[in-house]
């Protein structure tokens, strides 16, 4: 199963994607490049050993929708010093951010996490991803400490 960001407009694929997250952070660069949402779409393809099969089926979203889903995820992140040591964690779970990113990156798409983490929603894996990015020596921290003990 693979995301696949198409051109509507002339009805070319742009590329496929192995997460939705990656997908989404190519739609949010064109669209501050001054892409229209309305060109955009974004499918999800299941059976990827049959070459062109999904060329007549519509995207899973575009337009607003695909805009939507692409602006940057609410911030679901928070800290408490009585829940999981204090480190940051998913809103709401004691899920701590270092081990959504530990996944990512041992190979983990966002399915397989929110499989491993039923609890978790897409936009949990977001923000958390998110907060990583903009926090890497505190995660990076995080991680080493989980590893040592």
């Amino acid at each position: 199963m693979h995301w696949e960001l198409w051109a509507l407009n002339s009805g070319n694929l742009i590329r496929d994607y192995d997460s939705e997250v990656e997908a989404l952070a190519t739609v949010r660069d064109l669209l501050a490049d001054g892409w229209n949402a309305d060109d955009l779409g974004l499918g999800l393809e299941f059976d990827e050993n049959d070459e062109g099969d999904d060329e007549s089926l519509p995207p899973v979203v575009h337009g607003a929708e695909l805009a939507a889903r692409a602006a940057d995820p609410p911030v679901r992140i928070e800290k408490h010093p009585d829940v999981v040591g204090g480190l940051a964690r998913i809103h709401q779970t004691r899920v701590p951010v270092w081990i959504v990113e530990q996944a990512r990156r041992l190979g983990m798409s966002e399915t397989e996490i929110l499989s491993a983490f039923p609890t978790l929603h897409i936009e949990d894996v977001l923000s958390a991803w998110s907060y990583a990015q903009e926090h890497a020596d505190e995660i990076e921290h995080d991680i080493l400490l989980n590893e040592a003990a």
